[in-house]
């Protein structure tokens, strides 16, 4: 499990929980996420694939930056219990 708060001026703009599905030695390892924004109230959840030898950081800015080839990512609004129909970045 892995988490990241990103700030400015001490003001928390996302929070990131990252949590390995499968290890596969030797090969992309598969990672469930969570994204918040508390400006918008947007959680986004979502799976990525990382090679663990290449750093808890680029999984962090691949997570943020919504870098991953095949997207299964969804969106919801905090508290709510269905993914919401918005279109990514707005």
């Amino acid at each position: 499990m892995l988490t990241a708060d990103l700030r400015v001026n001490g003001v928390l703009i996302a929070h990131v929980y990252i949590r390995n599905l499968l290890d596969r030695e030797g090969s992309l390892d598969t990672y469930t996420f969570e994204l918040y924004r508390p400006e918008s109230g947007v959680i986004r959840t979502g799976t990525v694939m990382h090679d663990r030898d290449r750093g808890a950081e680029e999984l962090i800015v691949k997570v943020l930056t919504d870098q991953d080839e095949e997207d299964d990512s969804k969106e919801y609004r905090y508290g709510a219990t269905a993914p919401m129909d918005i279109k990514k970045g707005e």
